[in-house]
């Protein structure tokens, strides 16, 4: 047989502290009368402090600060965004094809016509890169070679960005 192992006398006298507190809290317990006992457990609803341990503190999970940081930059770029489309900005595409500026698309297109579309194409281009002399001189001659096209919407939304530009001064010398 082999001896147990000892333990430190720290380690009982330890041992032996924690089982005294124990033991007095149940020793105070079983002396109270029915009215203290009572008394104690409402004091414990309301929040009072009554001796023994304190209640451990709740944490803040991780996942509810990671949804409110989620959702306060789902709001800041949705602000954006509307903010964006309430200012009067319009985007203009020139890689989209040019519209047909007469109604019927069967009839071949004149010379012309298909000159003022390759115009109008650099033109929208120019506009796009913010080049508003480039933008508005190639606008006006595609609308003199073929007025019809200045109903595009793409042109159109390039003369409201060419006249919001000449109010903010964009336009170049």
């Amino acid at each position: 047989m082999s001896a147990p192992s000892k333990l430190p006398p720290d380690a009982i006298l330890a041992m032996a502290v924690r089982q005294a507190k124990h033991d007095a809290d149940i020793e105070r317990i079983a002396a109270m009368s029915d009215e203290e006992v009572e008394r104690e457990l409402a004091d414990a609803q309301r929040g009072k402090r009554v001796p023994g341990p304190a209640p451990a503190r709740r944490r803040t999970p991780w996942a509810l600060i990671a949804a409110a940081v989620l959702l306060f930059v789902l709001i800041a770029v949705a602000a954006v965004i509307l903010r964006g489309e309430r200012s009067g900005d319009h985007q203009i595409r020139p890689d989209d094809t040019p519209a047909p500026s007469s109604a019927p698309s069967s009839a071949p297109r004149a010379p012309d016509q298909q000159e003022a579309d390759r115009v109008r194409l650099i033109a929208l281009q120019a506009c796009t890169a913010e080049t508003w002399g480039a933008c508005k001189e190639g606008l006006d001659r595609a609308r003199a070679l073929d007025p019809a096209g200045e109903t595009d919407p793409r042109v159109v939304a390039a003369r409201k960005a060419l006249a919001s530009a000449a109010q903010h001064d964009k336009t170049p010398r």
